[in-house]
């Protein structure tokens, strides 16, 4: 990876938060059975603002993006082209509002089915939730965008269609809500 990409990336993050060299290793597989892709550079966020920043950052250097939070899935979508920039969303797992009535969850990417149970259980919130057919460790938000399926999921669809909105950050930056 360049050295200016680094620069720019520890700019804006601090370095504890880029990742180069041996520290990439985690970042080369996930748990297919596809070869590992070490990645150029590796970047901790935990913010929107920050997710934009790095992916205008991204766009300007020419560099191609994998996103990944748990790093659990099995069609290798969390594995990078070789030498590319891999953005880890799994400091993002805030879980902002439960409302029992309403029956939602509003979360961040990095929050894990195991988080939202506990979280569930802790604050004695009698919200039914359904079940990943997935490891506990998963993320919700990924699970569902890739259309997972779970225990309730014959009743009530696959978990895409649980989403009932969305923020996503396009190529260039700006932010989406749907």
């Amino acid at each position: 990876m360049s050295e200016q990409a680094v620069s720019r990336f520890t700019t804006l993050l601090g370095a504890d938060r880029v990742f180069t060299g041996d520290a990439l290793e985690p970042y080369a597989s996930d748990y297919t059975e596809e070869e590992p892709r070490r990645p150029g550079l590796a970047v901790k966020l935990k913010t929107t603002e920050e997710v934009q920043a790095s992916v205008r950052i991204a766009g300007e250097l020419g560099l191609s993006v994998t996103v990944r939070v748990a790093g659990s899935n099995v069609g290798a979508l969390a594995l990078p082209p070789e030498g590319g920039l891999v953005i880890d969303l799994s400091e993002m797992n805030r879980i902002h509002e439960v409302n029992a009535e309403d029956m939602y969850a509003i979360i961040e990417p990095g929050v894990t089915w195991e988080q939202l149970k506990a979280h569930l259980a802790e604050q004695d919130i009698p919200l039914r939730m359904g079940y990943p057919l997935s490891p506990p460790d998963t993320s919700i938000v990924a699970n569902c965008l890739l259309d997972g399926l779970g225990n309730l999921s014959m009743r009530h669809g696959s978990m895409s269609d649980w989403i009932g909105g969305l923020e996503a950050v396009l190529p260039d930056g700006r932010l989406m809500k749907a």
